[in-house]
């Protein structure tokens, strides 16, 4: 799905969020409920679990897009996302955020074919995201994000569950904690 919607120009927020929720956000969500499913806990915990971790991978994977832009992801270069056409959540908030032009703009370099951008397009498209808001709508994303998670740990009733959902979702933030707070 996140190929397909790579081809696309216009994804929204919701079909960003439908992508991850579809791969990152089940592949976490399944890994929390299985076990629940075969100690025999009732529905309603195993699908809060499930929950949580559909969750967890929307931070994980709104992180990831973030940390490309902003850290060191451990690729050949900041903004590879960029270069190779993939509709990260900054670049699609973007999108809605900036001037036509500029919309425009970003959607050339995004969409260009990846062996023709440049650095300087890069370069180009991290200051349209900055200088739209969407890098500090990314982290302000991922801090409501974590907050829902927090919410969803206590409706578990078992601490040490909570616990351990807390601490994956500052594992998953700390490598832009500096951005995201």
């Amino acid at each position: 799905r996140e190929f397909l919607a790579g081809q696309r120009r216009d994804v929204s927020e919701d079909t960003y969020r439908a992508i991850v929720r579809g791969k990152t956000g089940a592949l976490f969500g399944f890994c929390l409920a299985a076990p629940a499913v075969l100690a025999g806990e009732p529905t309603g915990r195993v699908q809060r679990l499930h929950e949580v971790g559909e969750r967890l991978g929307e931070l994980f994977q709104i992180q990831d897009d973030l940390l490309d832009l902003v850290g060191d992801k451990g690729r050949d270069r900041r903004g590879s996302d960029l270069a190779e056409g993939k509709p990260s959540y900054p670049v699609v908030d973007a999108m809605r955020r900036c001037a036509p032009d500029q919309a425009r703009r970003l959607a050339e370099i995004v969409f260009a074919e990846r062996d023709q951008t440049t650095d300087d397009n890069i370069a180009e498209g991290l200051q349209i995201l900055e200088s739209s808001g969407a890098i500090d709508a990314t982290c302000a994303a991922l801090r409501e994000l974590r907050q829902s998670i927090s919410v969803l740990a206590g409706s578990l009733q078992s601490p040490a569950l909570g616990h351990v959902v807390e601490g994956l979702s500052e594992l998953f933030l700390a490598p832009v904690a500096d951005r995201v707070g």
